[in-house]
């Protein structure tokens, strides 16, 4: 059983501010996700985020794989940083935190996950098959449409990184 980590690091030229009301609205993770996931927001109040807050998603993570996403806030520090957990969804676990600090740009947003797929080794098999090409591909919509929305002359830093952790 192995757990993986999931990292995404993006420059944005804008205030901490700004990145922090866009990135705690749930309504644009809509605007993030690429169509094919066709995630769409269940929840009707889906604002202000708060710890213990449960929010509801409909997304197709896989192709012919159409779920209910359910995650709960687990930490809320205002203007800084939150962190969700998913209570039901596609994965056996995932734990993902949400980072904006200030740069010389404007502003930073960090993504943390760390997640374990479900079915054991099976799991793994669509893991490599499957899984970690669309996490990639979801983070890099996600870089790009961020781009479009805040658009800069300057060479904004981006990261990603993808690993296996042994538990």
């Amino acid at each position: 059983m192995y757990w993986y980590y999931l990292e995404a690091v993006q420059e944005l030229p804008i205030g901490t501010d700004e990145a922090w009301q866009f990135l705690t609205n749930a309504k644009n993770l809509e605007f993030l996700t690429p169509e094919p996931m066709n995630l769409t927001i269940k929840s009707s109040n889906t604002t202000p985020l708060y710890t213990g807050k449960i929010l509801h998603y409909s997304v197709t993570p896989l192709p012919l794989y159409k779920t209910l996403w359910v995650s709960e806030i687990t930490s809320y520090i205002e203007g800084k940083l939150f962190a969700d957990k998913q209570l039901y969804g596609p994965y056996k676990s995932w734990n993902h935190e949400h980072e904006v600090t200030q740069s010389k740009a404007g502003s930073t947003i960090i993504d943390r996950v760390y997640f374990q797929m479900p079915f054991g080794i099976l799991g793994g098999f669509v893991y490599n098959l499957i899984v970690r090409r669309a996490l990639f591909k979801a983070f890099s919509f996600r870089k790009s449409q961020l781009i479009k929305l805040y658009p800069s002359d300057e060479n904004l830093q981006y990261s990603f990184q993808l690993k296996r952790i042994k538990a």
